[in-house]
């Protein structure tokens, strides 16, 4: 005899819906990959308002892309941290060349000359490789809402396959922002009563301090509980939300339903029992 356990076991899921993060839900992952264009631009407006800065306008724009670079870190932006690690990569492997056999009273000269043929250039070459990479992440995601659970694939160097039974599900939480209600897409964060979605984080600067030596600095340490909005740990950026999140309250209230309409059907029968005696 066949045990119903094993059938139960191999039972395979039934798809219910299928959708992956829209264009415009990624539109602001597309903008973060632009910052260095951005710095790029800012600094050029820099020299022609400001004649004094000139001759120093190499090292505001390294100034600004270094500061985009650690602000971009602190907020786990990582289409900004991307770009503009590129971008400072490419301008030196661009200018590779030019700072060959150079003394240090050339380094001005020579980074100016860099970044008169170079800025540009690294700038684009870094936020196409950077918009590239948003593009084929966005297409690896995958959203399947099952008759069992939730499943999200996704991933481009690493694959992931995550399923969230309906079960386990406490809260589904609808963030639309004014432009997502404009042209219908938002984000669906899903949160179990165990709190799954959250996660911790902690950015800092240390400093230490002997008798023998003594450094001064500033300390920054900030540890935040959250629900995470990674496209892979939530419905991130779908086209229709509330279609979607109507589908899976509707699956996760499907087994109380059921219980209901057994409690009414039972209580039929109870009657029917009393009127035949």
């Amino acid at each position: 005899m066949k045990s119903p356990y094993k059938e139960y076991a191999e039972y395979r899921p039934v798809e219910v819906f299928r959708t992956r993060p829209s264009v415009l839900g990624f539109l602001r992952r597309y903008l973060l990959g632009l910052v260095p264009l951005l710095v790029y631009i800012v600094t050029v407006l820099i020299g022609e308002n400001y004649i004094f800065l000139r001759d120093y306008l190499v090292y505001v724009y390294f100034i600004l892309l270094v500061s985009a670079l650690i602000i971009s870190w602190v907020l786990r932006a990582k289409e900004s941290l991307s770009s503009t690690f590129l971008s400072l990569f490419l301008f030196f492997a661009l200018g590779y060349k030019d700072l060959q056999n150079m003394t240090m009273t050339d380094i001005p000269i020579k980074l100016s000359d860099i970044f008169a043929k170079s800025g540009l250039a690294s700038n684009l070459i870094a936020i196409c490789i950077t918009l590239i990479a948003i593009e084929m992440y966005r297409k690896s995601i995958n959203y399947v809402l099952t008759d069992l659970g939730i499943e999200i694939r996704g991933g481009v160097w690493r694959s992931q396959i995550q399923s969230i039974p309906y079960n386990y599900i406490g809260r589904v939480i609808l963030e639309q922002s004014l432009i997502g209600r404009i042209f219908n897409y938002g984000t669906i964060v899903i949160v179990s009563p165990a709190e799954w979605g959250s996660e911790y984080y902690t950015r800092g600067i240390d400093t230490s301090i002997s008798q023998r030596s003594m450094s001064l600095g500033v300390q920054y340490s900030r540890t935040l509980k959250e629900i995470s909005r990674d496209p892979l740990k939530c419905l991130y950026g779908v086209k229709n939300p509330t279609i979607l999140k109507n589908i899976i309250e509707k699956m996760i209230t499907a087994p109380y339903r059921a219980e209901i309409d057994q409690a009414r059907y039972l209580k039929e029968i109870r009657d029917m029992f009393k009127k035949g005696d």
